[in-house]
């Protein structure tokens, strides 16, 4: 994938990955690209961040089918047993993912998005984005008002993102 990115795209979008990972991700289709041609791929990145117990909420749904798709060794690590997968897909297919939600171990959660405390958010957010230095990072809509879009502009800002020097989206 990373290959067929670096050869073909203009944009990447990340997605549900391990946070820790979005940085070697990066870093290889860049250097892919650099091999192949001019200009790498401009990296759009949702690093999936919930500082609030709704957006947390919201977001855990998410990684039902993220988690049916991970590699066996990766939901080993996590504590999930083939039971728990089975469970999983029937919940996802019969009632939806919110219904299956309840069955993501925290650590999937903390593993894959940036979720906390709002200090904590800020503060892992820093530092993935300067490890990852994605072209636009995009933050999940969890609330469709004015405040909560002046709630994600502030965070970013507290973030160390600003509209003059990134590209921001939510």
């Amino acid at each position: 994938m990373q290959q067929l990115a670096a050869l073909r795209a203009d944009w990447v979008i990340l997605a549900g990955n391990q946070i820790s990972k979005v940085p070697e991700l990066v870093a290889g289709v860049r250097a892919r690209a650099a091999e192949t041609r001019s200009a790498a791929p401009w990296i759009v990145w949702n690093p999936a961040a919930a500082w609030t117990e709704s957006a947390t909420c919201a977001t855990r749904p998410r990684f039902s089918y993220i988690t049916i798709d991970m590699p066996a060794a990766d939901r080993a690590a996590f504590g999930i047993s083939d039971e728990t997968i089975l469970e999983l897909r029937h919940l996802l297919l019969t009632a939806g993912p919110e219904a299956a939600a309840h069955l993501i171990p925290d650590a999937v959660l903390e593993a894959h998005a940036i979720v906390g405390t709002r200090g904590a958010v800020v503060d892992r957010l820093r530092a993935s984005i300067g490890a990852a230095r994605p072209e636009v990072l995009v933050f999940e809509a969890h609330e469709y008002s004015t405040d909560f879009i002046g709630d994600v502009a502030d965070l970013a800002a507290a973030a160390g993102l600003s509209g003059a020097t990134h590209r921001i989206l939510g």
